[in-house]
């Protein structure tokens, strides 16, 4: 019996298979994760400015909704939105 120096070939395709699989997955994942870090650069440089503009009194460029909370009357639900960015202000 001759012993055995070597794989053979379809040892070698089975292993190019899972490493295929595997680095497809990998590929995937770092893909999502890629989108989801730009979206929350965006969202942090938009809150960032928002912030800024709110601070600096600079309401003109922002969006502004307003409405009353039915359960607490004489509350207002002040909704300032710039970008993906929102705060919720309450006043009397």
């Amino acid at each position: 019996m001759r012993g055995s120096k070597g794989f053979i070939l379809v040892e070698v395709l089975v292993a190019l298979m899972v490493l295929a699989v595997g680095f497809t997955t990998l590929f995937s994942l770092m893909g999502q994760q890629r989108r989801f870090l730009y979206t929350t650069e965006k969202r942090y440089r938009d809150m960032l400015t928002l912030t800024d503009k709110l601070a600096e009194g600079r309401w003109d460029e922002l969006q502004v909704k307003e409405r009353s909370i039915e359960e607490y009357p004489g509350i207002k639900e002040v909704t300032v939105r710039l970008g993906d960015a929102e705060i919720y202000l309450y006043t009397r």
